[in-house]
């Protein structure tokens, strides 16, 4: 065997071989169709897991807020910063007669935050300051019956959320090694947010799966994204690298080498960062991005169990997180973050990049919805994964020991 056949071999199944348990079986249809197995997912992983809910940037003042409802786990949070500019998190329910205690989705308030129902009012701490007649109840309630809390961190600006109401572990020790993976990336540098969020007919899995592999490129988005990903020895895409940390996974990928922008995208690009070129300052202030050094990069992405990923290139990154809504139904938020635009020149750019990522994202959505019916209908019981695909080998491999562990 001459050392060409051997590399070819070597690369084969490179990326299992860095997380051998996680198996080589095809994966049950049931785990995205199942009412039964969702209703698991729902109490072993949803409900007890550490989850993403927004950035600290959303409430920069002290008494700022925004309500996150969670709706596969049936509650409200109210996500506020407080008068010692601590982040915390409460359910979004009054302890009188049990109102949600905020209505908008986002806020400011003096230092106080008051239901809209009958008065209760309550400081940004979450404790219960004012009764209108408070004379009238038959036992003092103020400072006593103050906002539920929910376990709150944060995590290079993202903000965390984890509704046990005794976590088996911290934020850190539920990241693990990931926690490490973006150091020194400047996140904070990139305080404009542009916002896709729909409402997809799959499975929370199935939707996140599209964005956990970029194979699909190649022939789902031939139109808008013609070579972006593929070229050379690599007609589908390139990945440069593939780790496993715990529960979760990150990957590197390169460009097409002959990807070539269009007239308008071209003019877009020469007026700020967009996903097929996006700089290398990053690269100077967070030393692990791309730690092959491929002249081609383009992106890295951590995936953090269960449902969120981060893609960072050289001057933007962009988060996507996948909510389940029930078993086959999912509300996809993407965010765009982008530095402060300062000229006319550069809000068209960011538009560009927006648009650069609508008709890819729809096409996405179109044949999530079309999998989950064909795999509702019955006709098949397991689907197939390649190497490539080993962060969604992964995924399910995670899901299903959380589903399966004893309690």
């Amino acid at each position: 065997m001459d050392d060409k056949v051997k590399d070819t071999e070597a690369k084969r199944h490179r990326w299992l071989e860095r997380c051998p348990e996680m198996g080589t079986e095809p994966v049950p249809v049931a785990r995205v169709t199942d009412p039964n197995y969702f209703e698991k997912e729902r109490e072993k992983i949803f409900k007890r897991a550490w989850l993403h809910v927004g950035r600290v940037n959303e409430i920069p003042n002290k008494g700022d807020w925004f309500v996150q409802d969670v709706v596969v786990a049936g509650t409200s949070l109210i996500i506020v910063r407080g008068q010692d500019d601590v982040v915390r998190a409460f359910h979004n329910i009054c302890r009188h007669r049990g109102s949600k205690l905020a209505l908008e989705k986002k806020g400011t308030s003096t230092g106080m935050l008051s239901c809209h129902f009958h008065g209760w009012t309550y400081n940004t701490e979450g404790k219960l300051s004012y009764i209108p007649d408070e004379e009238k109840y038959y036992e003092p309630l103020c400072g006593k019956q103050n906002l539920l809390p929910v376990a709150c961190d944060t995590w290079e600006g993202f903000i965390f959320i984890n509704l046990d109401p005794e976590p088996k572990e911290t934020l850190l020790e539920f990241l693990g090694p990931a926690a490490d993976r973006f150091e020194g990336y400047p996140f904070d540098t990139n305080p404009t947010e542009l916002i896709y969020r729909g409402d997809i007919k799959a499975n929370w899995k199935l939707v996140m799966d599209a964005q956990a592999e970029a194979i699909h490129a190649a022939f789902l988005h031939v139109n808008p994204w013609p070579g972006l990903f593929s070229g050379g020895d690599s007609p589908f895409a390139k990945y440069l690298d593939i780790s496993f940390y715990g529960q979760h996974s990150s990957y590197t990928l390169a460009a097409g080498t002959e990807y070539e922008p269009t007239e308008v995208e071209a003019l877009a690009l020469s007026m700020g960062p967009s996903v097929s070129s996006s700089g290398d300052d990053a690269i100077q202030t967070c030393k692990k991005l791309n730690p092959s050094n491929d002249p081609n990069w383009i992106f890295d992405s951590l995936v953090l169990f269960p449902n969120f990923i981060i893609y960072c290139f050289g001057g933007v990154f962009h988060t996507h997180q996948f909510w389940p809504l029930d078993h086959k139904t999912t509300t996809w938020d993407l965010r765009m973050h982008l530095p402060a635009a300062t000229k006319a020149s550069e809000l068209f750019s960011q538009e560009f990049a927006k648009i650069f990522l609508r008709d890819p994202f729809l096409e996405d959505g179109v044949i999530n919805e079309e999998m989950q019916k064909a795999m509702e209908s019955g006709a098949m019981s397991h689907f197939y994964m390649q190497d490539d695909e080993a962060l969604i080998r992964h995924c399910y491999w995670v899901a299903h020991n959380a589903v399966m562990a004893e309690d």
